[in-house]
């Protein structure tokens, strides 16, 4: 504004008249932010683009679980279920044991006994 040189002949009064005008103008234009116009042009491909990515990582999350769950329950299954089960051999293992604990057991009584009429 400084740089505009005026006509000798302008008065105040027309001076104030035209920058009153100049900052109507001003205050009137728009102003534009670059990043607000930026996001408004790519804010709507970005948010479909997070939200396509997260579906497909929920996707990828969903398949893994369930690859998971499959293999805990064959586990599972050959732990318990099955008649080759761990669980099926080790009750005939505990069986064996408590019958062998069981004969021990009469042996010391009837060998107690035994020490006990001589």
């Amino acid at each position: 504004m400084a740089s505009q040189q005026l006509p000798p002949q302008t008065t105040l009064e027309e001076r104030l008249r035209q920058l009153e005008e100049h900052l109507k103008k001003l205050t009137a234009a728009q102003v534009v932010n670059p990043v607000a116009s930026f996001m408004e042009r790519w804010l709507p491909g970005i948010t479909l683009l997070t939200i396509i990515g997260f579906a497909y990582w929920l996707g990828n999350l969903s398949s893994t679980l369930n690859q998971t769950s499959d293999k805990v329950d064959k586990v599972y299954a050959q732990v318990l279920e099955s008649k080759d089960s761990l669980s099926a051999r080790t009750s005939v293992i505990e069986a064996k044991l408590d019958s062998i604990d069981k004969k021990i057991s009469e042996q010391r009584e009837a060998d107690r006994r035994d020490a006990a009429g001589r």
